[in-house]
């Protein structure tokens, strides 16, 4: 029985055999990096461009394009984007 193929970016899958997709198959340059929870708002209008956040248990860190925090106090998911305005 087959049940077709999965097409990944430029990788196809149809269970024969293992497959490996990378950033470059989604057409990506560089992956994205999990910081970690932090007690920075950066959704407040306040912190909305600053690089630099809290990481909770650890020390502050400073955001490179592409990297994600969440906030503690609201649970939200935030991208930090180097040329965007605001940056989070």
């Amino acid at each position: 029985m087959s049940l077709g193929t999965l097409t990944i970016g430029n990788v196809s899958y149809d269970g024969s055999a293992s497959a490996t997709v990378g950033i470059a198959d989604l057409g990506l340059s560089t992956a994205i990096t999990f910081l970690g929870v932090t007690t920075t708002d950066v959704s407040a209008p306040a912190n909305s461009n600053t690089a630099t956040v809290a990481i909770v248990g650890g020390s502050n860190v400073t955001a490179a394009n592409g990297n994600v925090v969440i906030i503690q106090s609201t649970g939200e998911e935030y991208v930090y984007v180097a040329n965007g305005s605001p940056k989070w």
